[in-house]
């Protein structure tokens, strides 16, 4: 199967973890500030904070849109109701607490970009975008999906400290045999970023599985299915 890898490292002072954002105000007199609109979303931009937590899974989108529409349609498939988090490093962008409808076999949310267009957010590959639903007090990841997905996933990392990965692999939980099977031995700290073409990877359940070069493991859970894209 062909697999296609990049990886790329920002530093990123102004970042921190959605988990970690305060509690979403209900006004604000900056029309652009983070606030809840329309009674389904908290969005806006917000100040810049020290970032916070451990390694983390911020991103995991498939997109074939090079710019933001207007409406830009989000799609999370495979979940009816799950928690959906953007996120814009430069501008300090958040969109969470998203009222997603149920629709088909997964969930969707047409979101107005002005206030991505008024902060001169244009493009898709600059929103973090994650999607998950908790099972047994642990997330469950599903690809967001902004407009139309392509044939790949990208997947973005956080770290708050210098990081190097002996393995970087999607696997099926339990299978000794990596769909992807890399390395990064340059330690990087802030967003990692890295994309796999999976081509005909059979539906279910996959795991991303990281061992840094001090042997300490993650494991993020999600499900695929060419289907539901």
């Amino acid at each position: 199967m062909k697999q296609i890898l990049w990886l790329t490292t920002t530093l990123v002072c102004t970042l921190f973890p959605l988990s970690a954002v305060a509690a979403c105000p209900t006004t604000s007199p900056n029309p652009f500030a983070y606030v809840r609109r329309d009674n389904n979303r908290c969005e806006g931009l917000r100040d810049g904070k020290d970032a916070s937590g451990s390694l983390s899974l911020i991103s995991f989108v498939t997109s074939s849109l090079k710019d933001i529409s207007n409406p830009l349609t989000i799609r999370v498939p495979g979940s009816s109701k799950p928690i959906l988090e953007i996120q814009e490093f430069s501008r300090n962008y958040r969109l969470d607490e998203v009222k997603m409808q149920p629709s088909g076999n997964g969930a969707t949310f047409s979101l107005n970009s002005r206030i991505l267009r008024n902060a001169g957010i244009t493009k898709t590959e600059n929103l973090f975008a994650i999607a998950y639903a908790m099972r047994n007090a642990s997330p469950m990841y599903y690809p967001t999906i902004l407009g139309k997905a392509s044939n790949l996933y990208t997947f973005v990392l956080y770290t708050e400290k210098p990081t190097a990965f002996r393995k970087i692999q999607i696997r099926r939980p339990g299978s000794a045999t990596p769909f992807l099977n890399q390395s990064f031995r340059q330690p990087r700290i802030g967003s990692i970023s890295f994309q796999w073409q999976y081509g005909n990877a059979p539906v279910g359940n996959y795991e991303l599985y990281l061992e840094d070069s001090e042997g300490s493991t993650s494991r993020f859970p999600f499900k695929h299915n060419r289907q539901w894209l």
